[in-house]
């Protein structure tokens, strides 16, 4: 039976190939993502929030009415 579990939500485990035992066998293993970058539960790395959202805290929010935000991972600006 797979034991295995997924690093949570905002936290990333680098070693994609998972070769290397001892960097997947504890919740420590988990790195978390740095600041206003999030990921999902079992993410291999950590992205910007996407065009038309922002970053509030832990998680993505899309722009209120009358604000922008053209390109990933910047800030929200008045039309």
């Amino acid at each position: 039976k797979n034991s295995c579990k997924d690093c949570p939500i905002n936290t990333f485990n680098g070693d994609n190939l998972g070769k290397d035992r001892t960097k997947h066998d504890d919740i420590d293993d988990c790195t978390s993502c740095p600041e206003s970058l999030i990921s999902e539960e079992g993410s291999h790395f950590c992205n910007a929030c996407p065009a038309g959202t922002y970053f509030n805290t832990s998680k993505c929010n899309s722009c209120p009415n009358g604000w922008f935000q053209s390109s990933n991972g910047s800030d929200w600006r008045s039309l």
